[in-house]
């Protein structure tokens, strides 16, 4: 049974967390032209050796250490200073220190910027990585750009399913073959078998699909862990405390799961007798589950090694074959084995007014997205921007009466035009050389029409008017 076990690792990621946080920054202007400024200061360890290069397209690269006061993780990228230390990489340093990787640069698009990050917690695993894409939508005077930046988990919905099977089914066969072999041939462990295979899988799977929902809601708060206790207290783990608030202290949670796995044990496991187990065998479980000091040396982490070692060959083929069913049940940024939390702190300058966004607004044309990373399981956190542009110099010279001038000038357009390929074709061809053959055509045959004629009127009226 031991460490990987269900509830504990439910709980684990729904309450993750650690040492200090990696930060992950980034600044980017998206210019008229569709042509990128992008500046980066993350850990370098997270960022692949190809785009360590200044051939991977960076105009300036350094490493730095990681900022600890508040003021110094608002400095400008550009202003970062610059280590003054050995190269992290250099020979004979007997600890590797964290050191960030700073770089900027201009691109000629959004595929041009180096893919700078890249986390692949386990080797020859699944990586979790940033997938750009920028849009462009000429619609005559006007010029939508939507840009989307996603932090992609690597979790798949069928896999999923099927992982929490395997990791269940696993779990309780190596906990009982664990039991049988610390406890002996006296004990039947047959009524715990049942128990761990119908009521503690049923609650695994439920706890599961909860954390799925909550990811795909982006629900990280308060609500998340009263849904589980109803969870939890069918089993008969009782974690909330007089006020029925949810119990935060180690100490509380050990006295509670020694509670729990007294009466279970009690209930389900009994010698050729009859008799409950040895107060020293039930000792020696508490102890392996609740991290008492000497776990490695309990009996029944004994006995478990013993079996892992049977069956897998090595404990290190055991741990591999967890972590890769972890990763698959929780994406690589929930992953509980190594690491500490990772904040991303990303900024966006657009060319025009920002028409939606599900990042902060800090300026007039600026966006700020904050997150940690876990926050892009199960499908990935999407950094997403919609902004609008005039083409202002071919209204100058081709519609000098066409106001684009505010927000919701421009939000008129682009409701009027949108979705009408014939009418945004003709203005195109209007905005690029002054040719309004199609445009006329348009409007002249749109006038006409019962259906078309009151859209045909207020783009007439938007464009020329009187």
């Amino acid at each position: 049974m031991c460490r990987f076990l269900v509830v504990t690792s439910i709980l684990f990621c729904l309450t993750i967390t650690g040492c200090e946080a990696e930060l992950y920054r980034a600044e980017t202007r998206l210019l008229p032209d569709g042509t990128i400024e992008r500046a980066i200061s993350q850990p370098q360890a997270q960022v692949p050796q190809a785009a360590r290069q200044k051939s991977a397209g960076w105009d300036d690269i350094f490493t730095t250490q990681p900022a600890r006061k508040a003021v110094d993780k608002e400095l400008p990228i550009r202003d970062l200073p610059r280590s003054l230390g050995p190269n992290p990489r250099s020979q004979g340093a007997t600890v590797q220190q964290p050191v960030n990787f700073v770089a900027w640069g201009k691109f000629a698009n959004y595929a041009a910027i180096p893919d700078h990050f890249e986390f692949a917690p386990i080797a020859d695993g699944k990586k979790g990585q940033l997938i750009r894409k920028l849009e462009r939508h000429d619609l005559g005077f006007l010029t939508e750009w939507v840009w989307t930046e996603t932090l992609a988990d690597t979790v798949d919905l069928t896999d999923h399913r099927i992982a929490r099977t395997e990791l269940a089914r696993e779990a309780i066969s190596l906990a009982i073959a664990a039991g049988k072999e610390a406890w002996g041939p006296d004990y039947d462990l047959e009524k715990l078998e049942q128990w761990l295979r119908n009521d503690l899988t049923e609650a695994f799977q439920e706890a599961c699909d909860l954390l799925l929902e909550l990811g795909i809601k982006r629900t990280r708060d308060a609500s998340g862990m009263a849904r589980l206790m109803p969870i939890l207290q069918r089993l008969g783990l009782h974690v909330v405390d007089a006020e029925g608030k949810p119990i935060s202290s180690d100490a509380q949670w050990k006295a509670q799961v020694k509670i729990f796995l007294t009466g279970l044990i009690q209930r389900t496991v009994k010698d050729q007798q009859s008799r409950p187990l040895s107060e020293e065998l039930l000792e020696d479980l508490l102890t392996t589950f609740t991290g008492e000091s000497g776990v490695a040396n309990t009996r029944l982490s004994k006995a478990l090694n013993k079996v892992i070692v049977a069956k897998f060959g090595e404990k290190e083929q055991f741990d591999a074959a967890l972590q890769r069913l972890f990763v698959r049940l929780f994406g690589v940024y929930w992953f509980p084995f190594i690491g500490p939390a990772r904040d991303f702190d990303y900024q966006m300058d657009l060319p025009g007014d920002i028409l939606k966004t599900n990042g902060e607004l800090v300026g007039g044309r600026r966006v700020r997205w904050r997150f940690e990373a876990p926050d892009a399981f199960p499908f990935g956190y999407p950094m997403q921007a919609t902004c609008v542009v005039a083409n202002d110099a071919a209204i100058r010279t081709h519609l000098p009466r066409l106001k684009l001038e505010t927000r919701e000038q421009k939000i008129k357009y682009l409701n009027l035009v949108r979705d009408q390929k014939e009418l945004i074709s003709a203005l195109n061809k209007f905005a690029s050389d002054g040719d309004s053959t199609l445009y006329d055509q348009w409007l002249t045959e749109r006038l006409k029409s019962a259906s078309d004629s009151e859209r045909a009127q207020a783009v007439r009226d938007l464009l020329q008017p009187k």
